[in-house]
Order: C-alpha cells, then sequence, then structure tokens
C-alpha cells in the first residue's frame, strides 16, 4: 500500500514542498550519509543474525517483518525496554539493533530512521506545505516526521473538494466470485451504452485476492483491465533476464560492505518486483482515493465486515497501543476517510458485499436493477469448461484434485479462489497439516526433540502465520498437537534417522524424466514441470519414503478407486523418482500419529495383485504394470487441463468439497 503522505504530494504536486521530497532534499543538500533501502538493511539484519548467538530468534527467517520493525522503532524514537514482550525476546532485539546502528556508523550509512532525525535535527527554515491531517487522519508515517512538519510548516495549503455526498447503492453476492461476475455485468453495460472506460474505476479492498478474479474472467467479458499494484516481473519473458541483472549489482553493491548474499536469493526478491502495464479499466487499491478529484462510476469491491475496515496484521511485534506508539493511523478511521473521500468525488458508486456480512460503516441501500443482470442462473451462466489453459508447473496435490473432480481443480489453481468460509467456525484441516508437518520438518532438521518448542516454532513460520485467524481453534489444536508430536517422537526414537533428510524436494520434467540440479534443495530449478516434497527419505540399501497424515487412517481407506483405477499418485510417483535416481529397493508408506503410529497404506516392489486390502493396511504392489498405469493417468490428467477441460465428473464427492457452496451443483 502506497503511504498517504506520499498520495497527498501526487495530489499537491509543485505547488507545495511534499513531506518526502522536502526530506530528501535538505539530506541530499546537507548530509555525508548514503540513504540505504529497506532491502539493503533486511540483508544486512540477516547478516548479523546469522553471526550473533540469539536464542528466542535463532530459527526466525522472517527477515522482512524484523527489518521492518527495528526501523519502525527508530524512527518513531521507541524505547524496546518498554514494550510489552518478555525479557529474552526485547534482550535480543536491543543487541540485534545495536549491532545493526553500529554497522551503519562504521560505513557511514543511514536508513530512512537515520535520515528523518537528521532532517529533524537540523532543518530550521519554513516551507510551504500540503495539508497533513484531516477530521480522520494524518498523511505522516511516523514521529519524527510529524515533529519535522511542526517545525518547517508556513502557509499550508488545502484540498477543494466538493460538498456533495454521492449515494451508495449495495449489491449483495454469493462469493467474491459472484462480485466480480456481477461488476463485470454492470461495466458491460456501460460501454455498451457508449461510457468511456477511463470514467470507470475500480476499487478493491483485498486487490492480491480480487484482482486474480477479475484477471481471470477478463477473457470472458472482454474487458481489458490493469492493477495499479503492478504485476511481478516473473510473469514477463525478459522477467528473469531483468531479475538476474539486478541481482548481479546489487550483490557487489552487498560486498563492497563486506556482505556476501547468495544471488538466487536475490534474484527471488527481483523477481517479486512489480511494474505498471497500463492498459484498460483501472483496479486499484482503496487509499488510491486521494489520487482523485471526480470519478463518473465507481465500484468498491469486497466491502464486508472483515476487510472494510481491515484487521491489523498481529505478527510476532504485534502490540497493544500500537497505533499510538508507532504514529500508524486506526484502521477504522481510514476506512471512514476513504469512504468520505468516494462520496465526495465519484458521481455513481456502487458497493459489493457477500449476503449478510455488510460492512458497518455502510447504509444498506440496495441497488435499483437497471441492469441485466438477474437471476442466479445467471450467475454461472457463462461456460468456462474449454478455454485452453496454460499450465507451467504442476504437483502430486494438483493431479490428485483433478482426478477427484475437474470443476474443483478449476475453482482451486485456474481461477486461484480461497474456498468460502464453511458455517463452521472450527480449524481448516489442511492448516492443521501445514503445522504438524512444520513442527515435524524442525525436528528431524534441527534435532528439536522439546515439543512445547516445537508448536513455537511451527506456529510462528510466516506462510502458517499468514493463515492463522486468532480464533481460539487454533489454540485448542495445540493440545492435539502435543499428542501427535509426543507419537511422532517417540516413533522417530525408536527408528534409525541418521540418514534421513527431511522435506526432500523430487523435480521431474513434462516427461517425467528427473532434473538433477546441484543445489536444487535450496534453489528450485528453473526448468521444472513436477514437484514434490518427501516428509522422510532414508537413503540405504533400500530407499524408504514415508509421508505423514495429519487424518486418522480410516479417512484414507479409499487410496484407489474402484477396478483400481488411481486415486492418487503420490506414493507412486515419489517410488517411481526414487526407483529411477538410486536404482535399489524402494519402500513407501503413509503414517498417522493421530493415535498412535499407524503405516496404513504402503507400496514396495512386488508381483503379483497390483492391490490387497488387509485389516488394517492397503498394500500396493509396484510392478510394471502399475508404473505403466501411473504415467498414462498423470499424462492424460495434464493432456485434459491444457485443453481446459473442466467438466465434472459423473458422481462427484460433493459433500465434503471446500467449493460445494460456490458450485452450480448446489
Amino acid at each position: 500500500m502506497i503511504s498517504y503522505s506520499k498520495l497527498r504530494g501526487r495530489i499537491f504536486g509543485k505547488k507545495a514542498k511534499t513531506l518526502s521530497s522536502l526530506i530528501y532534499d535538505f539530506h541530499q543538500k546537507n548530509s555525508l550519509k548514503r540513504e540505504i533501502s529497506f532491502l539493503e538493511s533486511k540483508f544486512i539484519i540477516r547478516e548479523i543474525m546469522e553471526n550473533l548467538n540469539l536464542k528466542h530468534f535463532g530459527y526466525l527467517e522472517e527477515f522482512d517483518e524484523i527489518t521492518g520493525f527495528l526501523i519502525e522503532v527508530k524512527r518513531n524514537g521507541v524505547d524496546i525496554d518498554e514494550l510489552d514482550f518478555e525479557k529474552i525476546k526485547k534482550e535480543e532485539l536491543n543487541l540485534i539493533l545495536n549491532a545493526y546502528n553500529e554497522f551503519l556508523k562504521e560505513k557511514n550509512l543511514g536508513d530512512i530512521a537515520d535520515i528523518e532525525k537528521f532532517v529533524l535535527e537540523n532543518i530550521n527554515e519554513k516551507h510551504e506545505v500540503d495539508e497533513f491531517e484531516n477530521e480522520y487522519i494524518y498523511f505522516f508515517d511516523s514521529k519524527f516526521q510529524k515533529r519535522i512538519l511542526e517545525k518547517i510548516k508556513g502557509k499550508v495549503l488545502k484540498e477543494k473538494l466538493p460538498e456533495k455526498k454521492t449515494e451508495i447503492k449495495t449489491l449483495e453476492c454469493f462469493d467474491e466470485f459472484d462480485e466480480v461476475v456481477k461488476v463485470f455485468k454492470i461495466i458491460k453495460e456501460l460501454i455498451e451504452n457508449g461510457e468511456n472506460i477511463e470514467n470507470i474505476k475500480v476499487f478493491a479492498t483485498n486487490i492480491d485476492k480480487y484482482f486474480k478474479i477479475f484477471e481471470t474472467l477478463a477473457f470472458e467479458y472482454k474487458i481489458p483491465l490493469y492493477s495499479t499494484k503492478g504485476l511481478e516481473v516473473k510473469r514477463y519473458k525478459k522477467g528473469k533476464i531483468y531479475a538476474k541483472q539486478k541481482a548481479k549489482h546489487f550483490k557487489n553493491k552487498l560486498q563492497k560492505l563486506g556482505i556476501n548474499i547468495d544471488i538466487k536469493d536475490l534474484e527471488k526478491e527481483f523477481l517479486n518486483e512489480r511494474f505498471l502495464v497500463k492498459n484498460g479499466i483501472e483496479i486499484t487499491e482503496t487509499n488510491q482515493i486521494y489520487l482523485y478529484k471526480n470519478i463518473k462510476h465507481l465500484f468498491l469491491v469486497g466491502a464486508n465486515i472483515e476487510s472494510f475496515p481491515p484487521s491489523r496484521d498481529k505478527n510476532i511485534f504485534y502490540i497493544k497501543d500500537y497505533e499510538n506508539i508507532f504514529y500508524k493511523n486506526s484502521l477504522y478511521k481510514s476506512s471512514l476517510s476513504i469512504l468520505d473521500r468516494m462520496q465526495k468525488t465519484a458521481d455513481n458508486i456502487i458497493v459489493t458485499h457477500q449476503k449478510d456480512r455488510l460492512s458497518v460503516l455502510i447504509d444498506k441501500n440496495p441497488l435499483n436493477k437497471t441492469f441485466k443482470f438477474n437471476s442466479k442462473k445467471e450467475k454461472f451462466d457463462c461456460e468456462y469448461e474449454n478455454v485452453p489453459y496454460r499450465i507451467k508447473r504442476c504437483s502430486v496435490s494438483q493431479i490428485n484434485t483433478y482426478t477427484k473432480c475437474p470443476k474443483q481443480y478449476f475453482f482451486k489453481y485456474v481461477l486461484k479462489l480461497k474456498a468460502p468460509k464453511q458455517e463452521t467456525e472450527e480449524m481448516d484441516i489442511m492448516l492443521k497439516g501445514k503445522i504438524m508437518h512444520k513442527a515435524f520438518e524442525i525436528a528431524l532438521r534441527k534435532n528439536i526433540y522439546e515439543i512445547e518448542t516445537l508448536i513455537i516454532k511451527a506456529y510462528e513460520d510466516k506462510e502458517i502465520k499468514n493463515e492463522l485467524t486468532g480464533s481460539v481453534f487454533e489454540e485448542l489444536y495445540k493440545v492435539e498437537l502435543k499428542k501427535i508430536l509426543k507419537n511422532f517422537l517417540d516413533y522417530i526414537k525408536e527408528t534409525d534417522t541418521s540418514n534421513s533428510k527431511a522435506e526432500y524436494k523430487i523435480f521431474l520434467n513434462e516427461s517425467l524424466e528427473i532434473i538433477n540440479e546441484e543445489n536444487h534443495q535450496q534453489n528450485d530449478p528453473e526448468n521444472y514441470f513436477f514437484k514434490g516434497v518427501i516428509d522422510r527419505l532414508d537413503i540405504e540399501d533400500e530407499i524408504k519414503i514415508v509421508d505423514y497424515k495429519s487424518s486418522d487412517s480410516k479417512d484414507n481407506k479409499d487410496f484407489l478407486l474402484k477396478d483400481e483405477k488411481i486415486k492418487d499418485i503420490q506414493l507412486g510417483l515419489y517410488t517411481y523418482w526414487a526407483k529411477k535416481k538410486f536404482n535399489k529397493p524402494v519402500n513407501a508408506s503413509l503414517i498417522t500419529f493421530k493415535k498412535e503410529p499407524d503405516e496404513f497404506v504402503n507400496m514396495k516392489e512386488c508381483d503379483g495383485d497390483t492391490l490387497k486390502k488387509g485389516r488394517k493396511t492397503v498394500a500396493v504392489c509396484y510392478n510394471p504394470e502399475y508404473e505403466k498405469k501411473l504415467k498414462n493417468h498423470i499424462f492424460d490428467i495434464v493432456a485434459k487441463i491444457k485443453k481446459g477441460e473442466f467438466n465434472y465428473i459423473e458422481e462427484p464427492d460433493c459433500e465434503y468439497c471446500e467449493y460445494e457452496k460456490i458450485c452450480k451443483r448446489t
């Protein structure tokens, strides 16, 4: 999200000094320090942390978060010792911050906090500045910036806006998909009636989520659009060349500071850089409303109570009274300001929301249905089943999902829709599995066998943390996880893990040939098509493959379909890879630790029947017949995906499908 201060600067232009440009100009004329970027700060802090003997932050790899937090501490003159953190956390934060500041001082460098402090201490003259506070919010980013404004303020330019208060029309929808479809239909009619696309703006409360849906459906409605947040460099042909060039330059920059970083890490940073491709209707973030003084047709998408006003990202550095300590705008007041600005700048406003979840900030005023969409049928009147689809990467889970239901694959991997929330508030089973696997991985990789520590580290993992909602069920799962971890630790104590590799990545090309890359455990090779991750791989005279399951063994009894049609390719593909890679006998199994270690599916090389069901275990023979069936099944699924065949199977298992609510079968 672009800062409010920068947005204000765009409004006033050259009429008044913007705060950011004033700070930059003064620093350039008066300071000998070179200002470093956030990315440089991040890698400096990463180097410092790797060289310190840290306990609390010893396994933390969220360097973006810790860098952002420490810079905010500096920009606001905050004393870490006064924060509501445990003692060891405060001690190590002070240790990292002091080492970071000493490094900058030694190299005569300064980050944004140092520059702001320098300007505050040295500037004396008055300046003509733009307005930096309104009824709801302020347009500065730190305590230092606030003090600079108070010190230099001369004449203040205020923006003149119309006194109008445009009425908001609300449009109730079923889900995010339905919101986008209805907005497209209204826009389509506006354009067909002669409206210029420059007069239409779409604001999304969650641009990352909604733009994916808009982009996916744009071909159907033949409406060009773009995201003002920009698109990742990696999505373009020359993206990798760009990333390599920037990474090489940046690596040299860091080396001059005595910091050596793997160039692959740097390439990933620059591949995620975004740039703007402007063509068509603008899909943008809500705070970009401050760039406009007049909009003819404005759509606000996703105005649900959960997202408008949004909630603060409560990471491991979140504390009580966060907004006041770090001079951050209240998200509630920011949303009020955004809404007020929309009503003063737009002639027509349509707000979409999901059923019974309209934001409390907006009065419900249903849209008069003058546009040509009406029934539940029309919600799914477009057929997407046979649209050609370019699949660049594939995985075990993708093949298994398509096998289960092609329409479920379409929702999950083509539209990239997050499944609608179920009526139950219980914790998502997929999230439980991620947490469990992460705890197992840490135990094997770090040789940590303390259950409480494993749970803390698993919950602090960046990917997992982003999915946590703070519900009581996430705390309750820790009780269940303790029992699972006890069973798991008892199991590995009884088995030799000296040759075990955790979370071992495997890569194959589209012909299912193995890709041999020297460093592929750290960095994915560029030319792979299939990727899999083996929970545990033992390399001995016999190759042992183990995959951990979070659910009970009785929930996984249907390993194969009727007539021995393959339902789950996981163990088969892993066995195939291991046979080709090591040329040794392979034994693969699924194990659950829900109650006690329970090996409920076992696959190994043998003659005879492909499938045998015992009292507790499903035994699958891996032989030439099975291998042929496995490969043909995978090739067939990939071919269907490429053709865009996302039709329903004859007898789908809809009852447990996470997308049941948005499927036209319901």
